[in-house]
């Protein structure tokens, strides 16, 4: 469950980062990574719940939105 929850909350604190530095896009951070590694360790469908919750979380820090 840590495992878990700890990729959301990295990307949700990477976005945060992203967004106060102006250094890259938002576009620019690969959102593909955590599915795959969850995928290695955990089944297909708990990945996909996954990166679907680490889009949702994400979408509600950076500044377009759910764009």
């Amino acid at each position: 469950m840590v495992f878990l929850l700890g990729w959301v909350v990295v990307y949700t604190y990477l976005m945060y980062f992203v967004k106060v530095s102006d250094v890259l896009h938002p576009y620019m951070v690969p959102f593909c990574i955590a599915p795959i590694i969850i995928k290695n360790f955990h089944s297909r469908e708990l990945a996909f719940v996954a990166h679907v919750i680490i889009v949702l979380t994400v979408g509600l820090v950076t500044s377009p939105g759910y764009e």
